[in-house]
């Protein structure tokens, strides 16, 4: 990841990921040519008012931006749970400010490495 010094007009998807048992959401943020992705165990609309947990994952395809359907072999699915733009106000490696703009989700959150893969988003309303 390189740092970014000035805002960048970004876009963004949140997937609500669907797996067995198991239910998360993917936030995806397009960083260049690719989506940088993180695992959140809350939906988007409860982001406003805590902070949790956000795991990093492999970066996806930018396809991911629109895609809804069956994933990892027909085992799980995915759906859009929020999508829209953002403005990338800050990128290095441990932190990223943005600021979401959709029906969904807006306002300036931050992602702060913690250790490893682990981070933390939280909104800085």
């Amino acid at each position: 990841m390189t740092e970014a010094k000035s805002k960048q007009q970004s876009e963004f998807v949140i997937h609500k990921h669907t797996r067995c048992d198991d239910v998360h959401w993917d936030l995806m943020l397009r960083v260049g040519e690719a989506l940088l992705t993180w695992r959140l165990d809350i939906e988007p609309d409860k982001l406003t008012d805590r902070e949790t947990l956000a795991i990093k994952i492999a970066d996806h395809d930018l396809r991911f931006l629109k895609y809804e359907g069956p994933v990892n072999n027909g085992a799980g699915s995915v759906e859009m749970a929020a999508k829209g733009s953002c403005q990338l106000l800050f990128v290095n490696d441990g932190e990223i400010e943005i600021d979401f703009d959709s029906p969904s989700l807006a306002g300036q959150f931050i992602l702060q490495r913690i250790v490893g893969d682990e981070w933390r988003l939280r909104s800085l309303a």
